[in-house]
């Protein structure tokens, strides 16, 4: 998975190039306490860089969701996988409604799943945050819980991004604006990244399972 991130983190790279080449002067609140506030300019710089770093990792995540799904439930003459199971229940009437109120085969169901978890899920989803995660993963009938504690301290770190891209996203001036130093700016999208590097392997190999039982699970 690591390797797969390696674009994301050379594009994030760039971004912090273009977008915060001045601001990076400035020395981090706890190590100079009198350290001057970004000018308004490299404010907007950090708050650009927040928002387009957010949406480069937001991107990865759902690509490479989708791209599991798509080919877990597209194999050719293989066993279903558990998620296409959840996902027949969770579309049943949508897959029926395109079939003229029919039941549809189990070719046509397999070629439309991926299709409606794309239209439903991953094109309405905007964010990193654990709500957005669950989203993702509710209809695959994926529980965040079983993979815990494993993952809370990457979805903390993916809460803290998708909360200051946020506050940086929906207004353009006010006067309770949060100051974000370039330094602050970079260490969240990096444990952002850090974060997706964790929680992206163990998502992904629950979707390519296709057991419904565990054997550890059953005794």
């Amino acid at each position: 998975m690591s390797d797969s991130l390696e674009p994301l983190r050379a594009d994030l790279k760039m971004l912090a190039t273009l977008l915060l080449p001045q601001a990076t002067s400035n020395p981090p609140l706890d190590e100079n306490p009198l350290a001057l506030e970004p000018s308004e300019e490299d404010a907007l710089r950090i708050r650009a860089y927040l928002i387009l770093a957010h949406s480069g990792i937001e991107e990865m995540m759902e690509n490479q969701i989708l791209q599991a799904v798509r080919e877990v439930v597209s194999e050719p003459n293989t066993a279903p996988p558990a998620i296409a199971l959840s996902l027949v229940a969770q579309y049943a009437d949508d897959l029926k409604g395109q079939n003229r109120g029919k039941v549809p085969g189990a070719y046509d169901i397999a070629g439309k799943l991926a299709g409606l978890y794309e239209s439903k899920v991953i094109k309405p989803n905007n964010g990193i945050r654990r709500k957005s995660v669950v989203a993702m993963c509710k209809p695959l009938g994926l529980d965040l819980d079983d993979l815990a504690p494993d993952i809370e301290s990457a979805l903390t770190a993916l809460d803290t991004l998708g909360a200051k891209r946020g506050a940086a996203a929906h207004s353009l001036r006010g006067a309770t604006q949060e100051v974000i130093h370039a330094h602050q700016a970079r260490a969240w999208v990096e444990d952002a990244l850090v974060a997706l590097g964790q929680l992206l392997p163990l998502l992904l190999a629950k979707i390519r399972r296709r057991e419904l039982i565990h054997v550890a699970e059953m005794s």
